[in-house]
Parts: C-alpha cells; sequence; structure tokens
C-alpha cells in the first residue's frame, strides 16, 4: 500500500505523467525512481520506515530547484493552513517559553481562555493531568488544541497558588492586524502582520474606523510582514489606489502571463501614504509595496525588503502533507520582479541582473536587482546598541523582568490604572524599578550604560510595554513599543510636514541611497 501511494505522490509531484483512461505512462527518469524504490523495499538488508524515506525523497527533489518550493508534513501543513485562513480551533491562549515552562503573555479577545479567567503571567504546569514542562512548540500546540466543541484541562501556577481551568476549544479567529490607531489628530497607523483570508475585511474596519476619527493620512506598517494569499496582497494594494492602475503581473514557464488591476473602490485613494518596510517584509507586502511605489503613491521607509517574488500553488497530497509549488515570478507594475537571484537546477535561478532600472509613474528610477528599495533608507543603528539589545532580547531578560513586575505590582497597577487607555497614558516606570533593571541587564552581560539614547529608550518602553501586555493585552503591548521605534518616529515627522514628503516622494529611491553613502545591493 505503501508503495502505490509512494508512486502517487511521484505522479503528482514530477508532473511527467500522462493518464490515458486506467493507462499510466511515466517517462525514464520515474521509472528509475521507482526501480530504486522497489529494490530498496524488496532487497535491502535491514528494515526501512518506507514512509519516511518517501518523504526524505519529495525534499531531496525540491531542495535543488527554488528556495520557496517546499514540502509541508501534515502537522505543519494544518498549522500553515490555519495561520493564512484566520481561523484555528483552539482555547485563545497566548504565551512564550521561559526555562522551559510555558507562560501566558494574555488572551485573545472573546476566547474561551479569556472567558474562564486565564491571566498573563500563569505558568502552565500541566495539560490533562500530564506535564506541560519541557515540552517542544509542536507538542504543546498539539495537546492544548484538538477537536471543536471538546474541553481541555488546564493547570497553573499564579504566584504562590495552583488555579486549574476546564476550558472549550473552540475556533478562533487569528487577527492578521492586531493594532490600529490614530497617531495625531489627522494621521492613522495600522500594523498589517500577514496577508490571510480576513485581512481585506480586517482593513476595511480598520481604515473605516480611522476616517471616522479624521484620518488624512496613513502609516501601513508591513515591517515583519512575511506575505500570504496572493490575492489578499491585490485585495490590500487596491484600498490604495485608483481605477486602472495595474497591481502586479504574474507569469511563469508554464503559467500564461495574468494581470491585476485596482477597480478604484478602496477606501484611501488620496491622502499621504507611507509603508514601513524591513528585511523580513516579503512576498505579498513586496507586491503592496512595490504597486504603491511604482505608481508613487507611497514613501517607502525602512530597510531593503526581503525580496521574494516567486508564487507558490499549494498541493494537497494524500496522506494530508502538502507541496509549496512556485509556478510563477510576480512583477510590480514597471516591470521589476522582487525575486533575489538563487541557484536551482533550471537556466532561470537568476532572474535579474543588478544592472537594471525601472521607472515609476512619474518617471523615478528604481531598481529591479531583487527586492523593495526604500524611498527613505533608515540610518543603520549604532553597534554597540545593536550587540546589547539583541542580547538583551536572545536572553529573554525583559520578559523575565516584566513578568516578575507584573505579578509583584499587579494588584496596584489594577487599582490605579484599571484601564488600559490609561496606563498606557499615565503609568511610568519609577527610578527604583529602573535600576533595579538596568542591574539585572547589567548582571546578564548587557551593556545598558553602552547604548544610545534611542535604544534606552526603547529598553524602557519595552518594559512598561511587555507589563502592560500581561495585564492587558497585546495591543497595549503594541501602543507603548511601536511609538518609540526609529522607523515610526520619522515616518510620522515626515508625514506631518508636508513640503519634505512632497519632495521626497518625487526623488528616486537610487538617488536617495546614494546620498545616504549606501551602494546599491
Amino acid at each position: 500500500m505503501r508503495l502505490v501511494k509512494f508512486s502517487l505522490l511521484l505522479l503528482i509531484l514530477m508532473g511527467c505523467v500522462v493518464l490515458h483512461g486506467q493507462n499510466t505512462v511515466a517517462d525514464s527518469s520515474l521509472q528509475k525512481i521507482i526501480q530504486v524504490w522497489n529494490q530498496i523495499k524488496s532487497s535491502y538488508i535491514d528494515d526501512v520506515d518506507m514512509k519516511r524515506l518517501s518523504e526524505l525523497t519529495i525534499e531531496g527533489m525540491l531542495k535543488h530547484l527554488d528556495p520557496h518550493t517546499v514540502y509541508l508534513p501534515p502537522a505543519k501543513q494544518k498549522d500553515a493552513t490555519e495561520k493564512l485562513d484566520g481561523l484555528f480551533v483552539g482555547v485563545g491562549m497566548q504565551y512564550l517559553t521561559l526555562n522551559d515552562t510555558v507562560v501566558v503573555t494574555g488572551t485573545i479577545n472573546g476566547s474561551p481562555a479569556q472567558r474562564v479567567g486565564i491571566l498573563g503571567g500563569d505558568y502552565l504546569l500541566k495539560i490533562d493531568d500530564e506535564s506541560a514542562i519541557g515540552l517542544s512548540t509542536e507538542s504543546l500546540t498539539k495537546r492544548i488544541r484538538g477537536r471543536e466543541n471538546t474541553q481541555v484541562r488546564l493547570l497553573f501556577l499564579r504566584e504562590s497558588d495552583t488555579i486549574q481551568f476546564l476550558v472549550n476549544r473552540e475556533r478562533i479567529n487569528l487577527e492578521s492586524i492586531p493594532s490600529y490607531w490614530m497617531s495625531d489628530k489627522r494621521t492613522g497607523y495600522i500594523k498589517l502582520e500577514r496577508f490571510a483570508r480576513t485581512s481585506t475585511k480586517e482593513l476595511t474596519e480598520a481604515l473605516t474606523f480611522l476616517k471616522g476619527r479624521g484620518m488624512k493620512r496613513l502609516i501601513l506598517d508591513l515591517r515583519g510582514n512575511t506575505g500570504g494569499y496572493l490575492d489578499i496582497g491585490v485585495q490590500v494594494a487596491n484600498q490604495f489606489l485608483q481605477a486602472g492602475q495595474l497591481i502586479t503581473y504574474t507569469e511563469g514557464e508554464n503559467s500564461k502571463r495574468e494581470d491585476y488591476f485596482s477597480d478604484g473602490k478602496g477606501l484611501f485613494v488620496d491622502g499621504e501614504l507611507i509603508v514601513l518596510t524591513d528585511g523580513a517584509t516579503a512576498s505579498a507586502s513586496e507586491i503592496v509595496a512595490g504597486a504603491l511605489q511604482d505608481h508613487d503613491r507611497a514613501i517607502i521607509l525602512g530597510s531593503k525588503t526581503f525580496s521574494k517574488g516567486l508564487v507558490q500553488r499549494p498541493i494537497d497530497l494524500i496522506d494530508g502533507s502538502a507541496i509549496r509549488l512556485t509556478i510563477a515570478r510576480y512583477h510590480t507594475p514597471s516591470g521589476r520582479v522582487i525575486q533575489r537571484p538563487y541557484k536551482s537546477i533550471s537556466s532561470s535561478g537568476v532572474l535579474q541582473k543588478d544592472s537594471l532600472i525601472y521607472l515609476t509613474d512619474h518617471g523615478r528610477s528604481v531598481s529591479g536587482s531583487g527586492g523593495i528599495m526604500p524611498d527613505y533608507i533608515l540610518p543603520k543603528p549604532d553597534s554597540l546598541s545593536t550587540v546589547n539589545w539583541n542580547k538583551a532580547i536572545r536572553l529573554s531578560a525583559v520578559s523575565v523582568f516584566a513578568l516578575q513586575k507584573s505579578q509583584a505590582l499587579r494588584e496596584k497597577i489594577l487599582a490605579d490604572y484599571s484601564d488600559p487607555e490609561r496606563y498606557v497614558k499615565k503609568w511610568t516606570i519609577d527610578t527604583c524599578t529602573m535600576n533595579e533593571f538596568i542591574h539585572v541587564l547589567e548582571s546578564k552581560g548587557v551593556l545598558y550604560s553602552k547604548m544610545d539614547d534611542l535604544t534606552k529608550g526603547m529598553m524602557m518602553a519595552m518594559v512598561k510595554a511587555s507589563i502592560g501586555r500581561y495585564l492587558f493585552s497585546a495591543d497595549v503591548y503594541n501602543i507603548i513599543l511601536i511609538p518609540t521605534e526609529l522607523a515610526y518616529i520619522e515616518a510620522l515627522r515626515l508625514i506631518q510636514n508636508k513640503a519634505e514628503y512632497s519632495s521626497l516622494i518625487s526623488r528616486s529611491p537610487l538617488e536617495v541611497s546614494r546620498k545616504i553613502g549606501e551602494s546599491l545591493p
């Protein structure tokens, strides 16, 4: 039976079989693979896990193609699909792992975990009477999640007491826009984390809310957004473009060109727009950034994007696994291919030359060397600040300290700042707590004194934000931390200065990058 299943997998993957009724005709390459498989099955000296061997065979074939054609085992395929669909069955508990122990950072609004009273700062001890200490993320997720309308028993340590909850498993909405707010009386801010099935609806709701609050200009944050569904990326870009503008087009050796145009029904087709990007901004995020840049609709601010410009088609396999098969490249309206050069067994591995230059609608020069070069490139942070910041994050210094303080100060903070908005605006870290935190950092080898003022401010903001996340929600975390980041500060400054905004959006990103002293990639 396993042999039949594997043969079917190969037929699907290699695409070199023509079916005529019940007859299957395979080319010599496929016959060779099947011959080797049969010999292993019938003659190999030891017992072989043929299921695992089939997975390794598939992985071996795919790794010689492009970097984004991949095999997903059943568990990973299920998790990936849930994230992109924006729905999963679970309890709605958010957490991180500290020293092999799961610590709750918050709960999703309206979720079963929130309704039964699970709080940020709770330590998870047991799941259905079995220890939760030292579990891998995959094992933990599998044991907490399950079939809809079933229950899971969770035992927590809260301060010095243990407390147990019987929690229903339900369908949970996974937000792709965790936060949005008014930065000033005219400027809105939206953080978009992924391009999921719910993203268009969420963006429509966010834009409608902000416009109702007087928004005339917008900062769209795509930092860390690694992409998602192509059609959702098109729908997001559509919100900002006039009717009839090309958003992207795709084509491949076996896929004819397909164009995607805006319909003019977007909710924010006028008004200043800045898009924040970084090195993790990828795929559908690059479609949006590239379209808005090519049509001179937005200023792209931050650092160069990841450079993933290949379209994957998910192909489900018979055991619940899947492959993501690259079928086409996508292009920005000016014709740029976003994909960075790569090596493969095909002749199209190197997709573009560094020397290719393209023009936006208004004649600005943009690079075709892969990725999206920002119109405004942020200066590189001080190296000592970066090293010490990264060390603090790697050691979970902020998370652990904030967890301890959220437990010690919970009653006092909630008594004085029960409303999260009041906490955001009014609560401050006192000198004693600040000095205690600096001492913790120094004891871990993190040199706080060597950080620049901006990084110090962000570090203290992260402490307040983390305490707020344990006591209130992840939204509180973003509202406190993001406004201290250089990208946000610069975006807000630029968008408030109409003359500088207009000047920058009329200049070539290539000129800007050269002026700052950065060589083209």
